[in-house]
């Protein structure tokens, strides 16, 4: 707890990790950080599941569809 009462959190996004693949060997801090940090595991991907759009959606809690990135590409006028 902060001095103010509030909870913080620190959020890790591993593009395109698979869990199962975070072992000591592999990557040591990772599996350290996995074995004390709380973890989601009942989580579904937007679609499409690109980076720009998965980040997007993580960000504002909308779907691409409402935040509007569909892919890793942007249009620039």
């Amino acid at each position: 707890m902060t001095r103010s009462g509030a909870e913080r959190a620190v959020i890790v996004i591993c593009d395109s990790l698979r869990a199962d693949l975070i072992t000591p060997e592999t990557a040591p801090f990772l599996s350290e950080l996995s074995e004390r940090a709380a973890a989601f595991a009942a989580h579904c991907s937007v679609f499409p599941s690109t980076t720009r759009a998965s980040a997007a959606s993580i960000a504002t809690g909308c779907r691409p569809a409402r935040h509007g990135l569909l892919g890793n590409t942007v249009a620039l006028d």
